[in-house]
């Protein structure tokens, strides 16, 4: 749904303008770029339903990303994670935004001291 509501001139293919709108607009151009280079496109833009596979479904190597993404994911493969895995683990969402949106990388790796905050924050909402 989301991916069709990028969508505003409504002809079934994402534009890279459209599709930087995605989740907070955080995308950077690079990945963009390299987004646009790894899959089809037709006139610049992309299907959408491309978007939705990962290199045609074989698996993704990730070799510089944390062990805690393994450890979310749990995969059959240790050293990569499939398409299936992502689906699978009901974690799909939060590993895709952790590596393609700064914003969310950012809350992702600073939740524990979010959390805190709150606490503390619902602890002097108490004492008033």
């Amino acid at each position: 749904g989301q991916y069709l509501n990028l969508d505003k001139d409504h002809n079934g293919m994402l534009s890279k303008e459209e599709l930087s709108r995605y989740g907070t607009a955080t995308m950077t151009n690079v990945f963009l770029d390299r987004v646009f280079q790894e899959c089809l496109t037709y006139d610049g833009e992309m299907a959408i339903q491309e978007l939705m596979k990962i290199h045609g479904q074989d698996p993704v190597s990730f070799q510089d990303v944390k062990d805690e993404i393994f450890d979310m994911v749990k995969p059959k493969d240790p050293l990569k994670i499939s398409l299936q895995d992502l689906i699978n683990s009901n974690q799909g969402d939060t590993v895709t935004t952790i590596l393609i949106d700064l914003n969310g990388f950012w809350t992702y790796e600073n939740r524990e001291a979010l959390v805190a905050n709150d606490s503390e924050n619902s602890a002097d909402l108490d004492d008033t």
